[in-house]
């Protein structure tokens, strides 16, 4: 049997979805195999990322006057806002302007109205980032990188 470290390398644009990656099976005791497609299945689940590649940032906030911190990495972010009751005062730091990506997006929703929104921009601009959110008026941001600017689509 073949040892792992003396087998041949592979580049990423050299995989597909059908290859397969071997593994051992806790539940089944024995040696198995999936396909990267099954993998990526997994880790799309796994990571709570949507079918829009979108990973699904959870908070509820229960006290006016909070601070929620965005996963601070290039991925695009859809914060899902569970507050018990209308907020007065909600801030929001959005990742570091040094870790967004070109076409990075951030979609925030919310249950319940937010009467004042304060939006960290951690070094970037902004272009039309509203100052309240309510249920019927979700946020998009879209990250443009020359300009460092997020703006409201």
């Amino acid at each position: 049997m073949t040892t792992i470290d003396k087998l041949s390398a592979i580049n990423s644009d050299d995989i597909s979805e059908s290859d397969l990656i071997p593994f051992f099976s806790n539940k089944n005791g024995d040696a198995r195999r999936f396909s990267i497609g099954v993998f990526l299945d997994y880790l799309k689940k796994s990571l709570n990322i949507d079918q829009n590649g979108f990973v699904i940032q959870y908070a509820a906030p229960t006290v006016s006057e909070s601070l929620i911190t965005l996963y601070n990495n290039s991925n695009n972010i859809w914060l899902v806002l569970t507050s018990p009751g209308t907020l007065a005062n909600l801030n929001v730091k959005l990742p570091d302007v040094s870790n967004c990506a070109g076409g990075q997006e951030i979609m925030m929703t919310t249950t319940n109205n937010i009467t004042s929104l304060a939006v960290n921009l951690a070094g970037a601009n902004s272009i039309g980032v509203p100052s309240t959110l309510t249920p019927t008026a979700p946020i998009n941001l879209k990250f443009e990188p020359v300009t460092k600017t997020w703006y409201k689509v």
